[in-house]
């Protein structure tokens, strides 16, 4: 079931392996280099690069023959190699061709784990086990150097769709259009109605300027006004608004009449480019080629793909230009609105395989040229030889290693899964694409690899972006998205939708081809709109048109709901717009899809909807739906309802972690929002494979628990076996005023049994580097590791203060072996530029009490890397963190003894007492529901499942009549007493059973404090502040008034001067100056000398003021 909520990652990479790597080869497979002296026209000797073999298809990936846990505990990366076949062909002159051929290894890409060239591919959970994997997990992750990473998906503007927008400084309003065509990269053109002039001018990428629309329209081929007008207002030109769009025409059409043909208008193009045309007309052939090639290939790259000609593609162009000026128009007339940029309709997401493929084009672009640089300067050096094919494919056989030498191409690759994505790394759109993968609990494992990451502008102007929109429903779950300032930029797919990945649309527009009543041909005329017939766009690309568009959209979804047709895949969405005459396809990667039934749907009861294979929902007879279809169709809730497709179940527009919040309907949505963070960030056991993994940090349940009351989520997905809490006896009373507001009692004796306890792991490591890299410390050379007493040369620089006694003769401490502050974990040197050894052992830091070694690694490949991993177990204490699955979060107030706490006639003791003051804010229904519900699951001895919007909108008084039933009081209330007096102290205390997850914020790691003798700055002498540094809270002037407010006087003296920069130096009475004098050690002043305290901050102040040529007297004479 995981496999298939995360499929759209692991299919997304396959995807590039198979299908895009060879795209992009294949695409700019030549590299030509040549020699400069021509003879008529024709360059003499030329050489050839084919890269993939003459036809760009000898490429293979190889996977990793490793395990991953291997790499993970090796600090290797888990990747695979690209080799190709490279064929070098040299002609000169007459000479017959001669070729070489050889098989080189490109570049190593690491592989997504559970992807088909994987290792784990299709591995049961038994083998999963024995290869000391998680059992119930199934990728969608990298690993790098040991650590695991997610490319993270990210929202991202749609391409080859128009957008229309005012331009906030001039108010002219644009179309645009992001135009793409296959892993090529993106180009975008506009058409802009200018407001004061009106006017319509484009923008060409590489065309400098402005273009008035008509020149573009002439250049394109359509030369004659009738033929512009009616590319743009359909062959009716008599209708009312074909005179309104011609009357709009008019002042574009008279700003040029003087360009009336097409060759005079691609003279007026030219001048716009690098080679312009020239009067006398002799450089016809290059300034032309060159035109076409940037209105061919520049130009709206997705339109015209499927002609071979040139200038019907342009003739193409022209009519798809026409189709963007009418919705320029009619956007300006008031007939359409502005483009809302927020709908999903106009939003793709790009999954880590896209991002992989720009990733690789822009490095393999770089490589490219690099390779024509180096052949083209070993032709320059053979310029004074006499040049032969032989003697030139000799040179280059000789240089081949270097000319083909792609570590740059490497190095590229490596930086980017190391953090620094793509090209430009520290561009916006690359920002957090690589993540580390977050594993504290198996949901928020499951909910980083679907959750789709938004890239906001810096500035205030975002809250559009942000917010929930209409299209949002079934795709993005509106609970699970973080509070504060990333609100709204990460977003969390529902539990039925997928994401799409890319399929060929050949068959398809073959399909439409032979359609009897859809017309197309080289004529571009049966392009032009007639009144009957609707237009067909394919990805964007205007294909024709059809005269019976209900018939066509008819035989289009029942051919899509065949899983054996060859031509329609189940994921192709197709949108009829009748007010605007337009029937969309779409088959393109990136487009959120949600499965819907219809009325002829066959009962789905015998289906598991969560993680459910879309085969078999389509076969079912549901249709997945994308939110461009959804735009165009009736959605129903329920099927009582009039609607073309309905929901297929209730919770459909929940994310997964939301699905495990039991009656979440019964809470306001702010605690919602929290219950989702605080179920991720729950204490649990993460992966079933603990005890083979050595993470950086990760928290253990020891006593971890099913929910007594559950919604059947957390049970599909992981069969429980990855508990996040504990269910618990809450008593809901105010007692002793350490449970006021947010705080709780816990009774002691719970916490001795094991309540809540859990362990704590750090990872500490040295990796052996043979490199002349810059150290942190300065220095420069290897890191090697050993025991530093028994190196066999002396190691400098040991500290005094740190024990070596626990390494073994590896130089790594022994497993169970318990640590202290500065106790040596892995001994290490480091060799200078000198050729001295430096100790550059690891120690412990920030160590707890009672932490352990648990485990140690040392790999046995070089270079090696050893791992230490240490243990800490942590019982609650006061200040951490609890939270209920209804947000409730509260924080341990007091531990009480079994015997002091409240008990009830019957002999319960609670384990928690807790504040009834919280509900009335916080409004949290859901936690007495939950709490009625498991004193339900206790009498009956049975796990309670209450599915989210179950139809019930007033469960309480089922449940009332269900206790009453089993003798239970309806209302769960008790009589509690005093453990002490023995007194009533609460004479109806709810109580009963709550599931309650320890959070991962807990006091251990939140010591915050700084002794007098703690740790200064070098030149202030002042604390430091920081707790990495050892340093304390900051405290200003603020505080200190707030403190002597209080009276406070002594201890701001001890904070601002004693754990200060308090210092002591000597002044001279006469002078005024600063001396050196110290009887202690015989050095003294001849003048009279007074000894005075002062911060040190002010000696440096009188110092500073010196340097600037002024001199301060300090009067000590009174």
């Amino acid at each position: 079931m995981a496999r298939l909520l995360i499929q759209h990652n692991t299919m997304s990479f396959e995807n590039f392996v198979t299908r895009d790597i060879p795209r992009i080869i294949s695409d700019s497979r030549n590299v030509i280099r040549v020699l400069k002296n021509k003879e008529n026209n024709e360059y003499k000797t030329k050489v050839y690069f084919y890269l993939g073999g003459k036809d760009g298809k000898d490429i293979v990936y190889d996977g990793p023959e490793e395990l991953p846990n291997d790499c993970r505990l090796d600090g290797l990366t888990y990747q695979g190699i690209l080799k190709l076949k490279v064929e070098i062909v040299v002609k000169h002159g007459n000479e017959k061709p001669i070729s070489k051929t050889n098989i080189i290894e490109l570049v190593k890409i690491p592989t997504m784990l559970h992807s088909k060239y994987c290792v784990l591919k299709d591995k049961t959970e038994n083998e999963l086990s024995s290869l000391g994997e998680s059992s119930h997990e199934r990728g969608g992750y990298f690993i790098v150097k040991g650590l695991e990473k997610v490319i993270l998906s990210q929202e991202d503007s749609a391409t080859n769709i128009i957008y229309t927008r005012i331009e906030s400084v001039t108010g002219n309003l644009i179309a645009s259009v992001d135009s793409r065509y296959g892993s090529n990269a993106v180009e975008r053109f506009s058409v802009v109605y200018h407001k004061e002039t009106n006017t319509i001018f484009a923008t060409i990428p590489y065309l400098k300027g402005s273009i008035p629309i008509i020149i573009l329209f002439r250049a394109l081929g359509l030369e004659s006004e009738k033929q512009i007008i009616e590319s743009i207002c359909g062959k009716n030109l008599s209708s009312n608004l074909s005179k309104v769009l011609g009357d709009a025409l008019i002042p574009s059409i008279n700003e040029v009449n003087q360009i009336y043909s097409q060759e005079i208008a691609l003279r007026c193009l030219s001048i716009l480019t690098k080679v312009q045309a020239d009067k006398s007309n002799k450089n016809a052939i290059k300034w032309k080629g060159n035109l076409l090639y940037i209105l061919n290939n520049r130009l709206l790259p997705h339109v015209g793909t499927d002609v071979d000609d040139y200038m019907v593609a342009l003739k193409n162009k022209a009519i798809y230009l026409g189709y963007m000026v009418k919705h320029l128009l009619t956007t300006q007339i008031g007939l359409r609105e502005v483009t809302d940029r927020d709908s999903l309709v106009y939003k793709r997401v790009r999954l880590p395989g896209e991002m992989m493929n720009d990733m690789f084009r822009d490095f393999y672009e770089e490589y490219l040229k690099n390779i024509k640089n180096k052949t083209d300067k070993l032709i320059e050096l053979d310029k004074k030889t006499e040049i032969s094919a032989k003697s030139i494919l000799k040179d280059i056989s000789e240089s081949y290693n270097s000319i083909l030498n792609s570590s740059e191409f490497q190095r590229n690759i490596d930086n980017s899964f190391m953090g620094r994505w793509g090209k430009n790394p520290s561009s916006k759109r690359n920002e957090g694409v690589l993540q580390g993968y977050l594993r504290h609990s198996f949901m928020e494992a499951m909910s980083h690899l679907r959750r789709v990451h938004l890239n906001l502008p810096d500035g205030p102007n975002t809250m559009e972006q942000r917010r929930l929109h209409n299209s949002q429903w079934g795709y993005y779950c509106p609970v699970e998205t973080p509070d504060g300032a990333s609100i709204g930029t990460h977003k969390h797919l529902c539990q039925t939708c997928t994401i799409s990945v890319e399929y060929e649309s050949e068959k398809l527009i073959n399909w439409i081809k032979d359609d009897k009543l859809f017309a197309i041909g080289p004529k571009t005329e049966s392009m032009i709109l007639h009144d009957y017939s609707h237009m067909i766009f394919v990805n964007g690309d205007l294909i024709g048109n059809h005269s019976n568009p209900k018939k066509f959209v008819e035989n289009f979804k029942k051919k899509r709901m065949d899983l054996n047709d060859k031509h329609i895949h189940w994921s192709f969405s197709i949108s009829w717009i009748i007010r605007d005459s337009e029937i969309r396809i779409l088959t393109t990667s990136g487009r959120m899809m949600r499965p819907l039934k219809l009325k002829k749907t066959k009962n789905l009861k015998d289906i598991e909807l969560l993680g459910c294979e879309p085969e078999k929902l389509v076969e079912k007879g549901c249709e997945y739906i994308d939110p461009s279809e959804a735009d165009t169709i009736l959605i129903g809730y329920e099927e009582e309802l009039k609607a073309s497709h309905y929901e297929i179940v209730k919770t459909a527009s929940l994310g997964l972690t939301a699905l495990t919040l039991p009656f979440i309907e019964h809470n306001p949505i702010a605690r919602n929002l929290y219950a989702t963070q605080q179920s991720r960030a729950a204490v649990s056991v993460y992966a079933s494979n603990f005890k083979s993994r050595m993470d950086q940090k990760a928290s253990l349940l020891h006593y971890g628990q099913c929910p007594l009351v559950h919604t059947g989520v957390v049970e599909k997905l992981n069969e429980n076996k990855a508990p996040y809490g504990i269910n618990i006896i809450v008593a809901i009373a105010a007692c002793s005023g350490y449970n006021q507001e947010d705080a709780i009692i816990i009774n002691k004796s719970a916490i001795e049994n094991g309540l809540f306890c859990s362990s704590y792991y750090t990872t500490h490591s040295l990796r052996e580097e043979n490199s002349s890299q810059k150290m942190k410390n300065g220095n420069v050379g290897n890191i090697n590791i050993v025991n530093p007493k028994m190196a066999s040369k002396e190691i400098i620089k040991m500290n005094s203060n740190w024990d070596y006694s626990f390494l073994d003769k590896n130089g790594i401490i022994k497993p169970n072996t318990p640590i202290n502050e500065n106790t040596v974990l892995i001994g290490g040197y480091m060799i200078d530029a000198q050729g001295n050894w430096i100790d550059n052992s690891v120690i412990a830091k920030n160590v707890h009490e009672g932490e352990i070694v648990e485990r140690v690694h040392l790999s046995k490949t070089y270079p090696r890397i050893a791992k230490v991993l240490s243990r800490e177990v942590r019982f609650p204490i006061v200040g951490d963190k609890f939270a209920s699955r209804a947000a409730q979060k509260a924080v341990l107030g007091i531990i009480v003894p079994k015997e002091n706490m409240p008990y009830t006639k019957e002999g319960i003791v609670p384990d928690i007492i807790f504040n009834p003051h919280s509900f009335p804010s916080r409004m949290t229904i859901a936690y007495f529901l939950e709490m009625l519900t498991g004193n339900i699951g206790l009498i009956s001895g049975k796990l309670v499942e209450v599915p989210n919007f179950n139809g019930s909108s007033y469960p309480h008084e089922n449940i009332m009549k269900i206790l009453k039933k089993l003798n239970s009081d309806p209302n769960s209330e008790y009589k509690l007493y005093s453990g002490l007096s023995g007194k009533l102290v609460c004479n109806e205390a709810c109580i009963g059973p709550i599931f309650y997850q320890r959070l991962k914020q807990m006091v251990s790691d939140k010591i915050y404090a700084r002794g007098q003798y703690g740790p200064k700055d070098a030149i202030t002498k002042q604390p430091l502040g920081g707790r990495a540094r050892g340093g304390g809270l900051k405290i200003g002037t603020m505080e200190c008034d707030a403190l002597l407010s209080h009276g406070m006087s002594q201890f701001v003296k001890e904070i601002f001067w004693d754990k200060s920069d308090s210092y002591e130096m000597a002044i001279d009475e006469n002078s005024g100056q600063i001396v050196a004098h110290n009887p202690d050690r015989n050095i003294t002043h001849n003048g009279k000398v007074r000894t005075i305290r002062i911060p040190y901050a002010f000696k440096l102040l009188l110092q500073e003021i010196r340097s600037m040529g002024v001199s301060c007297k300090i009067n000590v004479e009174k």
